[in-house]
């Protein structure tokens, strides 16, 4: 079809040419007015034979001997323009001086870009019949088509890069690049493996062109970089063209792949702003290229591909960003046009781009339809309108607007926009002030000065209306409200289906945005009718739909609006759905008349459709219930949940509250009332427990299951669950333990307990004032009241001594157990006579028994006990069975009162001594039974007792067993189904309340207020460098040791290569000599600070204790007093003749010192001379330490006693001082969840150990 002649135009320079007849069909003008002359990368090689490539460059030079080829109207415009903006300054213009770089020819040759318009087109800006402007040759042009000043190339080959990249060049590119091959201005390629790199002189300096084969196997790309002006601007530029015709002279073998495309591609950022596309020069002010001066990149090095990680990756990035950076200009800014005839069409926001372009004198111009492509928005100044046309082309379809017409120059990009970006894409233009509203067809805005704005002070509601419309339909209609404002559904001139309205000077939000397409479609028909048959299905199908808005109907559909108080329901769950979290969170809903509604439910109305109600909900009283949900709940953490522990409080209170409480997806009932019933005969009681939960009761026996798993939750008889009082639980959760039950008791549910667990039952069941017991019981309890109301017992006749007030309490319980036949632990402390109340105890009993009685004792106080009974109880006779001559012994037991022996020896004659029977059997110092399974504890439970005892200054050293251990002696069977994991701190108050009848224990604060006070302080020694040197060698070396050890075997298998560590590092703190011999000789700053308190102590005539675990340790003190010439006593386990040494201590002021191993010296010995104790090194129980310091600190003594513990800083020692503080805790409150050291060591305690 035949184009309108545009009128001639004279060349700004120069003069036209004919028409070349050579012109391929490639280069003809088309209807379409542009076609490009790259083509994808297969047809490029379809296309290009041998021949066309000198076929294009010739026709290129011999189109202008200037290099200028006509590349098409468009082309020559932009050559114009870009000399108009430079004063003339272009291309190869023979200025005079020889030269021909500059700005104006690099934009001769961006200006062709990589899609020049066809030659002759309309578009392209030229003269008549398509001739493009030509300018004078240069002369060096001339040289070049003689052959003179450069190389002839011969046609392409089959694998040349010619042949494959030609049709990728602007032809300007083509005709300049084989000029400046010709001219020799090419330097030889620089090979780096697959990576070349070529540098071009040009007048204004060297360029740098790199190329990267890497690529060209695979993916059939050759990535390419030069440092000038005109590839940074997007264009394929001469000074690659020339560079590739070099690199075609000798490429390496095996470099470019023989045949198939290949397709050259941008190795670094580019910016097309000024070049690549002929229809975004117009988009520059007049002075945009002399303002752009300065912003191109430096030449940079070739941007060679590098590993992940890897410096050269980090430099190209950088120099990536910094070429970016470099060639951005900034001279547009970009407006947004709603058209709201097309947006109320369409239903979806349709905007089109206006532009304001920035003068010569920096001043924006009017406001322009405007239009991009290629997404590159790099000269918009504000990074929002960047951000926002980015967000645009992604958001929805993209179009050209041109209203009046093709190559009028009034053409926009228009956007139509998909909803799901409206919400963000409409407050963003609005707030910025660059949205603007058109109602013309043309596009033009209403007004250019006053862009519409977000009304952020009211947003509407949409309100439907169900009316009568004649005698056969119902009429929907609706309105906007505000408040008490109306609107007619048709004010706006468009709705958005993301929920804002659109009005001439505003912008309107919905309320709620989901009801935006209720109103489109209202507006879209007005008349929405329905007949009145259907009228029931339209109302539900509203009511029905949450996301519907608020309905009005008339009275005539029988449907009415209710409100109705709801009732709270909570519903308890784990925390995170973990029960190992120890939290219950609460859920909450509302009960509004069947009808359950989650609190997070936004819907204000219930529809109840079988009864055409539709129920309101009520905000302010679900708001109440909440907060008071919030405040019964105590929660600080802000989860929303309770420890377990508080679970039966916080559900109690809700549901006195009126709330309906649901454990999980059960509902729960709070118990309110409990009952006891005891039965007695002659060997035995039964207890019969109940519970009731308002009208709903329990199974017997699943109650007691629920006590003895201490869950608290019970199935009811309606098959809800039951929450029992966790303190309730507590307290006879341990009874549920102890009874057993035959089949039949286990069927009814009922308990049994023997008549020696009638003081446990008793003090379990004594505060309960709504006990139900029979006469047996109640008998049994006031034989209790009666003996206990009794005055203190008096020392019996025969006893030489006096007994303290708290002695002859002691006398007095010990009286008490014998009365209501069971055993009990004398606990007190050390120190506070509990030999003496057991040999008046045994005086006592002496005229009312024939029986003799038994006491086991270690090795080391045998002696004391013969002679404490001498002493106090002469009239006993009394008989030591142990040594090697103790058999002699076995035919006078019966005749005697009180025999005495050892541990050692009941192991190996228990099967002797068990053929006797005792009045009372006791065990001194119990804590050698507290391991129920050892050797000692197995034997002394074989003897035969009507009574058994245990003295013992710590009925806890470790654990609840240790206890357990000695009350399986003293009262065989109370507590036979209690072990160590039943036993928590929520039950030890109650164990405790069990265990008050069968155990007494005083402290010597709470007795002997006389007692002179006790002062425990602890020495740091600093090692010397030496030591210390030693030490962390030996911690490394067990430490590196232990972590592979136990990383292949774990912990469990590796405990007793732990101990071994453990011991040498304890033994490297004191001394290195307990280690290695040759160090004995060697100083240690641990036993020359022991030697210089030593000394001082005596010096002020006092005497000292001296305890440590190793004797190796204590030979080497022994030494240094022989060297000091301090008389001393010692004593170990090894020591025979123990009563000698503690005597002269005792009485000899000569012997100032005491050389004592803890172990041997830590029990039943009375060292009342010393007031100073030294302990060397730290044990893991503490009590083991404070019997040792109870030798001095007891009964008898006169003087203040000063303890120290000596630590060598920053060993292990320190770190046992960590753990001594959990087991002294555990002692003092008798309960403790802890096993023994090794049992619950950790991989994290070993690590702190080793540190």
């Amino acid at each position: 079809m035949d184009r309108p002649k545009k009128p001639k135009r004279t060349p700004r320079y120069g003069r036209r040419r004919p028409p070349n007849p050579s012109r391929t069909e490639a280069g003809q003008a088309t209807e379409g007015g542009v076609q490009s002359l790259a083509s994808d990368e297969a047809a490029s090689e379809a296309a290009v034979s041998e021949n066309s490539v000198d076929a294009i460059v010739d026709e290129a030079v011999s189109a202008g001997e200037d290099a200028e080829f006509e590349a098409g109207r468009a082309a020559a415009e932009a050559a114009e323009t870009l000399a108009e903006e430079t004063d003339g300054d272009t291309g190869d213009i023979d200025f005079g001086d020889g030269s021909e770089e500059g700005d104006a020819g690099e934009a001769l040759d961006s200006g062709a870009g990589e899609h020049p318009a066809a030659e002759g087109s309309p578009e392209a800006g030229g003269g008549e019949n398509g001739q493009a402007p030509r300018v004078g040759p240069h002369p060096r042009h001339q040289r070049n088509r003689n052959g003179r000043g450069g190389q002839r190339r011969e046609p392409a080959g089959e694998k040349s890069l010619e042949r494959r990249c030609v049709r990728q060049f602007p032809r300007i590119a083509l005709a300049r690049g084989r000029q400046y091959f010709n001219d020799g201005r090419v330097g030889e390629p620089t090979w780096n493996g697959k990576q070349c790199t070529v540098e071009i002189k040009g007048t204004g300096g060297a360029y740098h062109i790199g190329f990267d084969f890497g690529q060209t196997s695979e993916v059939r790309k050759l990535p390419a970089s030069c440092d000038c002006p005109a590839y940074a601007r997007g264009v394929f530029c001469k000074h690659l063209w020339a560079a590739i015709l070099q690199i075609d002279k000798a490429t390496p073998e095996g470099v470019v792949p023989e045949s198939g495309p290949l397709k050259l591609v941008h190795a670094t950022p580019v910016n097309r702003e000024q070049g690549g596309h002929g229809n975004q020069n117009q988009q520059h002010g007049r002075h945009g290229r002399q303002q752009g001066r300065g912003h191109f990149p430096k030449p940079v090095a070739f941007r060679q591909p590098a590993a992940p990680g890897s410096w050269l990756e980090r430099l190209n990035l950088l120099q990536g960003i910094s070429s970016r950076a470099g060639t951005i200009t900034t001279s547009a800014a970009a407006f947004f046009v709603i058209s709201a005839a097309e947006t109320t069409s369409s239903g979806k926001l349709v905007i089109d781009l206006w532009t304001r372009n920035r003068n010569g004198l920096g001043h924006f111009g009017p406001m322009r339809p405007n239009r991009v492509s290629n997404q590159d928005f790099s000269h918009y100044e504000e990074t929002r309108d960047q951000e926002v046309l980015t967000l645009l082309t992604k958001a929805g379809d993209a179009q050209i607007f041109a209203p009046y017409g093709r190559g009028s120059g009034n053409i926009s990009s228009r956007f139509t926009v998909d909803p799901i970006f409206e919400s963000h894409l409409v407050p963003l233009l609005a707030n910025a002030g660059k949205l603007f509203i058109s109602r013309a067809p043309n596009g033009t805005p209403d007004s250019a000065e006053r862009p519409i704005r977000l009304d952020r002070t009211k947003t509407w509601d949409l309100e439907l209306k169900i009316l009568e419309h004649g005698p056969d339909h119902y009429k929907l209609d609706g309105s906007f409200r505000h408040e008490y404002e109306g609107m007619n559904l048709q004010t706006p001139l468009a709705v958005l289906r993301s929920g804002f309205m659109i009005f001439p000077d505003r912008i309107a939000r919905f309320t709620e945005p989901a009801h935006a397409p209720w109103a489109i479609q209202l507006r879209a028909r007005n008349e929405f009718l329905v007949p009145k048959s259907e009228g029931e299905t339209l109302l539900t199908r509203i009511l029905l739909d949450p996301a519907s808005p608020k309905t009005t109907w008339p009275a005539e559909m029988g449907w009415s609006l209710t409100k109705v108080e709801p009732r709270p329901i909570g519903v308890f769950r784990p925390l995170g759905n973990d029960p190992s979290l120890g939290r219950m969170t609460l859920t909450v809903s509302f009960d509004y008349d069947g009808k359950e509604i989650p609190l997070s439910e936004r819907e204000m109305t219930v529809v109840d459709v079988a009864t055409k109600r539709v129920l309101q909900r009520m905000p302010e009283f679900e708001e109440k219930k909440l907060l008071e949900a919030l405040e019964i709940m105590r929660d600080p953490s802000g989860t929303g949940s309770v420890p377990v522990s508080d679970l039966h409080r916080a559900a109690n209170e809700l549901a006195r509250s009126g709330w309906t409480i649901h454990f999980e997806n059960q509902k729960l009932h709070i118990a309110d009332h409990f009952e006891m019933a005891v039965s007695s005969d002659t060997d035995w009681f039964d207890l019969k427990i109940d519970a009731s939960f308002g009208d709903l009761t329990v199974d017997r026996a699943e109650l007691l299951s629920a006590l003895e798993s201490k869950s608290g939750l019970v199935k009811l008889s309606d098959g809800s669950l039951g929450m029992l009082p966790p303190d309730w639980v507590a307290r006879y959760a341990p009874v549920a333990q102890l009874g057993s039950q035959s089949a039949d008791q286990e069927a009814d549910g009922t308990l049994r307990f023997s008549r020696s667990q009638g003081l446990m039952l008793n003090a379990v069941l004594s505060e309960d004032d709504k006990l139900k017991a029979d006469s047996g019981f109640l008998a049994f309890r006031d034989r209790v009241k009666k003996f206990t109301g009794v005055a203190m017992a008096k020392a019996p006749d025969g006893f030489q001594g006096t007994l303290r007030d708290y002695q002859r309490e002691g006398l007095t319980w010990l009286s008490f157990l014998s009365e209501f036949e069971n055993g009990g632990i004398l606990a007190d402390d050390m120190g506070l006579g509990k030999t003496i109340q057991i040999l008046a105890f045994l005086l006592g009993r002496q005229k009312t028994t024939k029986l003799p009685s038994l006491v086991v004792a270690p090795k080391s106080l045998a002696f004391n006990w013969v002679d404490e009974a001498k002493k106090f109880a002469p009239g006993l006779k009394v008989i030591r069975y142990s040594g090697s001559d103790r058999v002699k012994f076995l035919k006078d037991m019966s005749e005697a009162d009180l025999i005495i022996t050892t541990y050692g020896t009941i192991r190996t004659d228990i099967e002797k001594l068990e053929e006797y029977e005792f009045d009372v059997a006791i065990v001194d110092e119990a804590q050698a039974i507290k391991n129920a399974h050892s050797q000692s504890a197995q034997a002394v439970k074989r003897i035969r007792a009507k009574h058994r005892l245990a003295l013992t200054g710590t009925p806890i050293e470790n654990s609840i067993n240790d206890l357990l251990s000695i009350l399986e002696f003293t009262n065989p069977g109370l507590l036979h189904r209690t072990k160590d994991k039943d036993v928590s701190k929520d039950t030890t108050a109650v164990l405790a309340r069990m265990l008050k009848p069968f155990m007494l224990r005083r402290t010597k604060e709470k007795v002997l207020k006389e007692l002179p006070d006790k002062s425990e302080q602890v020495l740091y020694c600093e090692m010397s460098a030496a030591e210390r040197q030693f030490y962390n060698a030996i911690r490394d070396k067990y430490r590196a040791s232990l972590e592979a050890k136990v990383a292949s075997e774990g912990l469990g298998k590796s405990k007793m290569h732990v101990l071994e560590a453990l011991l040498r590092l304890r033994q490297a703190a004191c001394h290195g000599g307990l280690i290695d011999a040759k160090r004995k000789f060697e100083p240690s700053a641990k036993l020359q600070q022991l030697s210089n308190h030593i000394q001082e102590v005596i010096a002020e005539g006092h005497k000292v204790l001296v305890f440590s675990q190793f004797t190796s340790l204590l030979a080497l003190v022994k030494t240094h007093l022989e060297d000091e010439k301090i008389a001393y006593e010692y004593l170990d386990g090894q020591t025979e003749d123990r009563k000698t040494p503690v005597e002269r201590f005792q009485t000899d002021p000569k012997v100032p010192v005491f050389l004592i191993s803890l172990k041997a010296g830590g029990t039943g010995l009375n060292l009342t001379a010393a007031d100073y104790v030294f302990i060397l090194d730290p044990w893991w129980n503490p009590a083991v330490e404070a019997q040792a310091i109870g030798r001095a600190h007891r009964m008898g003594q006169t003087h203040k006693v000063f303890a120290y513990r000596m630590i060598a800083k920053g060993t292990v020692e320190e770190k046992i001082l960590d753990l001594q503080q959990t087991k002294k805790d555990l002692a003092e409150s008798l309960i403790s969840e802890d096993g023994d050291f090794m049992k619950k060591l950790t991989r994290e305690d070993l690590e702190h150990l080793l540190t």
